[in-house]
């Protein structure tokens, strides 16, 4: 398991949000990033953090992985960058999640993320 903390929201999740996907980014998040990204404290780790089948939690809401892009764990591990889509019907990227169900969660600064493998 793979736990960050939301330290920072930018201005332009909410927009984001309505095209059911969140853009996460670790402590390292470039300054022209930060308005669309949902800032956390992770630390990186060589583990993966996705799974197939496995589970991404964004505070009480838990979503199943579906599939990823072959870069999403090496992103997430190395800079805590991912893109998670809620709709799950898009266009694979490399460094994207496509999880269901597709409620958006509720973001907020303090929650926590968690990945189960």
């Amino acid at each position: 398991m793979y736990k960050v903390k939301v330290t920072e929201i930018g201005s332009f999740v909410e927009e984001l949000l309505n095209e059911k996907m969140v853009v996460l980014f670790g402590p390292t998040a470039p300054a022209e990033l930060r308005d669309i990204c949902v800032v956390h404290d992770g630390t990186p780790t060589e583990d993966n953090v996705l799974a197939e089948g496995g589970t991404i939690s964004i505070g009480d809401q838990v979503y199943t992985i579906k599939e990823f892009g072959e870069a999403a764990n090496e992103n997430m591990g190395g800079l805590g960058h991912l893109t998670i889509a809620f709709d799950g019907e898009r266009e694979l990227l490399p460094g994207t999640v496509l999880v269901t169900p597709s409620v958006l969660p509720k973001l907020e600064t303090g929650i926590e993320i968690s990945f189960n493998g």
